[in-house]
């Protein structure tokens, strides 16, 4: 099964409303300490899955540097994947990316790996969103 197909099965499966758009899923999420935007792409040439998330603030221009610093400390100290900040508009996101092994498991990993990302963004939500807030 391609990952394209297992994503759109995933998300079938678990209710998830999406916009498919060329090897890509958009979904919204509601996690326990917000809602953000998701975005799940498949690399199918070379085996791999992106999921990338987008939080529903920004930071302003006085804050970007600190937030850009506070930013490389949170990534620096995750197992997978890295917050980053759109300089131009200071939005921030999170990004996992990996190589998804062919078998017949492969459904399970995307499952799972799709998963460790939503985790993730919403474990620092507020986190997050304190950086956003700062004037």
């Amino acid at each position: 099964m391609t990952i394209e197909a297992a994503m759109k099965r995933w998300a079938e499966e678990a209710g998830v409303a999406t916009q498919a758009e060329n090897g890509s899923i958009l979904f919204s999420v509601n996690g326990e300490s917000g809602s953000w935007i998701a975005k799940a792409i498949a690399f199918e040439e070379d085996n791999l899955l992106y999921v990338l998330t987008a939080y529903p603030f920004q930071v302003s221009e006085k804050g970007r540097a600190d937030a850009m610093a506070a930013l490389a400390e949170i990534t620096s100290q995750l197992k997978v994947g890295a917050f980053y900040m759109d300089p131009e508009d200071g939005h921030i996101n999170y990004r996992l990316g990996q190589q998804i092994p062919e078998g017949e498991d492969r459904e399970e990993w995307i499952e799972r790996f799709i998963m460790v990302a939503m985790n993730v963004t919403d474990e620092y939500y507020r986190k997050i969103m304190t950086l956003a807030a700062v004037e």
